[in-house]
């Protein structure tokens, strides 16, 4: 996918903070989301999002296919699915390296 498997709070976090450096964005948006299939434990969505700058203007919007797996009432694994070309390219245009050493 282009990114590195993530497991854990500290993990997620630095990828974030490591991003909002790179496209100068405040918050990522949900813009629409979908259930497409659930059972007992599993949860399949389809949504789009977008990653909005500290001038509230959306930098980029990609569509995400994930999936939830569910126990005891919480979310014990979430998996997203997405072409992270544009991401990718942002990294290459910008020459961040730091994203890539995770």
């Amino acid at each position: 996918s282009g990114f590195p498997d993530l497991v854990g709070h500290d993990a997620i976090v630095h990828l974030l903070n490591e991003q909002k450096k790179l496209f100068d964005f405040e918050k990522v948006k949900v813009l629409e989301h979908r259930l497409l299939a659930s059972d007992n434990e599993h949860v399949f969505f389809e949504r789009r999002d977008s990653i909005v700058n500290s001038k509230d203007e959306v930098v980029y919007a990609f569509d995400i296919a994930g999936i939830f797996k569910i126990q005891d009432g919480k979310i014990i694994e979430w998996r997203d699915y997405m072409d992270t070309s544009v991401f990718k390219a942002a990294w290459e245009a910008k020459d961040k390296a730091s994203l890539h050493s995770l």
